[in-house]
């Protein structure tokens, strides 16, 4: 029996292992181990096994970030499926929107599973509860110490913005929602610390002035923002917005009565801001196709793909030659998903920009799926935590 004993003993120093506590009314907790050199689950207990976790980020018991936000991922290795999984955080399970991304691991009965999260000031203790038919496990604990250092720079970078709506087009058609989607993102983005350049309802003469101002301004800022809703056509590849007071009785006319989106693209750049975002929810039909030779069919084809340039981010309303919805409320279908989330804290702008195309898509009948051109250099969000 003395052997046994000093053999499990031994056992127990040569392999990694996570003690999990019953929540099935069992009276003895089962001890789990995770044979790492043979891959696979052995169970010091009877019976089948309940899940077991294994931690990848933090990787240590105590860890320490300057930076609000962290994706904890690891292991889950269950025998049988998986029936939920829920991050206890300070001792109270977590309700913030977010849940976990789970994928097959490389093994048999192995998942990868991730998850952001938002961490608060001081010590952050998070635990992980996984469940399968067996019941329930909770893995070992891990502290997060999380100072704020980066927060009050991030606040308070200089953020600029141009917010242009259309809706009263001269000589084509009227839209419905443009001009109060501009009214909510200038409201959104004002809230989020950016000082916000507004036009309404504007001509050639007001955009190209609007643009020029906007260009000379960013360049004592750090994040540029430019927002459109409206008109917007490609012709030859290229991406015009179009002005309300735009008369454009041949596709030639574009280069004289329109504003190419290449313009404002290039003030951006050239006024070496860290983050530029350009947002174009302008890719609804095309309102004088009809008076076209050749291009009668009274369908536009959206816009044209664009690369963004260095550090910058292009978000379409949808994915390029198709066109958008102008939506049936109050808002367009895309601006309405961008003003649920650009006050959701904790999330990256990449991340930011996947909910609202989930968002769309799914409330679009999947007609519609959101595009995005990055070649972003850092991280940005327009929300860190909630002030």
């Amino acid at each position: 029996m003395k052997r046994r004993v000093i053999s499990l003993m031994v056992l127990l120093s040569l392999v990694p292992y996570c003690l999990i506590h019953s929540q099935t009314g069992e009276s003895k907790p089962k001890m789990v181990i995770l044979n790492s050199r043979e891959k696979k689950i052995i169970s010091a207990g009877f019976g089948s096994l309940l899940p077991v976790i294994q931690w990848n980020v933090p990787d240590s018991l105590i860890s320490r970030t300057d930076f609000p936000v962290i994706e904890i991922s690891g292991f889950v290795y269950s025998d049988s499926r998986l029936a939920g999984l829920k991050l206890l955080f300070n001792n109270e399970v977590v309700n913030d929107g977010k849940s976990f991304s789970i994928l097959p691991g490389s093994l048999e009965n192995e998942f990868r599973i991730t998850r952001p999260l938002t961490l608060q000031e001081g010590i952050n203790e998070i635990v992980i509860q996984a469940s399968n038919s067996n019941g329930s496990a909770l893995c070992d604990k891990r502290l997060i110490e999380y100072t704020v250092a980066r927060i009050d720079a991030s606040y308070t970078e200089k953020r600029l913005a141009l917010v242009i709506g259309n809706s009263n087009y001269i000589h084509g058609n009227t839209l419905s929602n443009p001009v109060n989607d501009a009214i909510a993102i200038r409201q959104a983005l004002t809230d989020l610390g950016f000082k916000v350049l507004y036009n309404v309802n504007a001509d050639q003469k007001t955009m190209k002035r609007a643009m020029d101002e906007f260009g000379e301004l960013l360049k004592n800022y750090t994040v540029g923002l430019f927002y459109y809703a409206g008109h917007g056509i490609q012709v030859k590849g290229n991406n015009y917005l179009i002005p309300v007071d735009a008369a454009l009785k041949v596709e030639q006319d574009v280069d004289y009565d329109c504003i190419d989106a290449g313009r404002l693209l290039g003030k951006m750049e050239a006024a070496g801001t860290t983050t530029n975002i350009v947002i174009l929810d302008a890719c609804r039909n095309n309102p004088f196709e009809r008076q076209w030779s050749g291009r009668a069919s009274g369908q536009g084809n959206g816009l044209a793909f664009m690369n963004a340039p260095s550090g910058s981010i292009i978000a379409y309303a949808t994915s390029p030659g198709k066109t958008a919805s102008d939506g049936t409320g109050m808002n367009g279908l895309y601006t309405s998903a961008i003003l649920e989330y650009i006050k959701v804290p904790g999330l990256s702008i990449e991340e930011f920009f996947k909910n609202v195309r989930t968002k769309v898509e799914r409330n679009s009948n999947r007609t519609q799926t959101p595009w995005e051109s990055t070649s972003l250099k850092g991280n940005f969000y327009f929300r860190l935590r909630y002030p």
